[in-house]
C-alpha cells in the first residue's frame, strides 16, 4: 500500500504526515487510484531503463545483420545521468536509447564539406500518461543532404511495464537493423528487410516534415468504413465488409493509431 509520504510527493495531499487525517484524504482524493498509477508506472520505466543500460548494447549487437552496421558507425547506449540509480521520485531518466555515432558516406555537400551520416536510433520513452513510445529514427545526412520519406516512426505506445518492454527489446531491434539498412545511403537491405520495413511504414504512425500521419493500415481502415456504408460499395462487399472489418481490428486492435 503506498504510505503518506508518497502521497505527498505525487502531489495530491498537503497536511501535516502521521496524522489519520492525512491518509484519508490522500485515500479520498479523486486522482488518488491515477496518480498512484501513474507513479507505479515510473518505478517500472526506471527498473527498465537500470537493467538495459547495461545489456542493450549487448542484444543490438547479437542481431545478424548488425554486423555490416558495426564495421561503419559506432553505436551507444544513452539513458541520462542518473539512470544508474534506481529512483524514488527525482533523479528519473525518461528516455532510453540506442543511436549511431556519425559516420562517412565518402561524398562531399554542395559547399565542398566531407558528408557525414548519423541519427540511426530506437527510443524508449516514458510519457505524462504514464505509457512508454517506441521511437525508431532513420539514418540521415548533415544538413538534410539525404533523408529518408519519414522523420521517425512510432512502433508502438504500450504500458509501462518492465517485463513486457524487456520481452520486446529484441524484437525492435531487428526492426532498427533493418530499418538501418533501407534508410544508410549506401544501405544494401535483404527483400526480407525490405518487406519488413514496408510492413513497418504500412502499420505504423509517423512524422513526416515534422507533421504526423497515421499508419496507412489505419487510413485504409477508415476508407473500409466509409465504403460499407457508401451508395457505391457493391452488394457482395457490403456483405462481407462486416467479417473484413471484425478480423482487421482482432488483427491489429482498437487502438489503431498506436499499435
Amino acid at each position: 500500500m503506498i504510505v503518506y509520504r508518497e502521497a505527498q510527493e505525487i502531489g495530491i495531499v498537503n497536511v501535516p504526515t502521521g496524522t489519520q487525517s492525512a491518509r484519508q484524504k490522500s485515500m479520498d482524493h479523486p486522482f488518488w487510484r491515477a496518480r498512484k498509477e501513474y507513479r507505479q508506472a515510473r518505478i517500472e520505466f526506471a527498473r527498465f531503463v537500470h537493467s538495459e543500460q547495461y545489456t542493450l548494447l549487448d542484444d543490438f549487437n547479437a542481431v545478424d545483420r548488425d554486423k555490416i552496421l558495426s564495421k561503419w558507425y559506432s553505436f551507444f547506449v544513452y539513458a541520462g545521468k542518473d539512470a544508474g540509480k534506481l529512483p524514488y521520485i527525482n533523479e528519473f531518466s525518461s528516455t532510453i536509447q540506442i543511436s549511431s555515432g556519425l559516420g562517412s558516406t565518402g561524398r562531399y555537400d554542395s559547399e565542398g564539406k566531407w558528408l557525414r551520416e548519423h541519427g540511426l536510433s530506437l527510443v524508449y520513452s516514458f510519457g505524462f500518461t504514464g505509457e512508454v513510445a517506441v521511437i525508431l529514427y532513420p539514418f540521415a545526412s548533415d544538413g538534410n543532404n539525404w533523408k529518408p520519406e519519414e522523420d521517425n516512426l512510432l512502433l508502438a505506445v504500450v504500458p509501462s511495464n518492465a517485463s513486457k518492454l524487456r520481452k520486446r527489446v529484441k524484437k525492435d531491434l531487428r526492426a532498427m537493423v533493418a530499418y538501418g539498412h533501407v534508410t544508410a545511403i549506401d544501405g544494401q537491405p535483404t527483400l526480407l528487410e525490405k518487406i519488413h520495413v514496408w510492413w513497418i511504414r504500412f502499420s505504423c504512425g509517423r512524422n513526416v516534415d515534422q507533421k504526423w500521419q497515421n499508419a496507412k493500415r489505419v487510413e485504409l481502415i477508415y476508407k473500409a468504413f466509409a465504403s460499407a456504408g457508401s451508395g457505391s460499395a457493391s452488394g457482395i462487399f457490403r456483405l462481407l465488409a462486416p467479417t473484413i472489418l471484425a478480423y482487421l481490428l482482432l488483427k491489429f486492435g482498437f487502438d489503431l493509431k498506436t499499435r
